[in-house]
């Protein structure tokens, strides 16, 4: 995760979003992976896929919120 955050504030987004979309897929229950990525997007104007993003993550969020009510987290970044 580190390495996706050093390309994205190195200004790689495209390359970030690649990124982020691998975590996405390798860790279908992170919400974090998600959320950063619609953040991509928007920077990238990619409006569609900020909107798909935001959605995907926000259920994830939601999910771990239910799953870990001990974790405040998801709430603090979700959309």
């Amino acid at each position: 995760m580190k390495r996706i955050i050093s390309t994205r504030a190195q200004g790689k987004l495209k390359q970030a979003s690649h990124h982020y979309e691998r975590a996405a897929e390798i860790k279908p229950d992170d919400y974090q992976s998600v959320l950063l990525l619609m953040q991509v997007y928007r920077s990238l104007g990619r409006p569609e896929d900020e909107r798909e993003a935001a959605r995907r993550g926000v259920g994830r969020a939601e999910r771990e919120l239910v799953n870990y009510l001990e974790n405040p987290r998801p709430a603090y970044l979700s959309v």
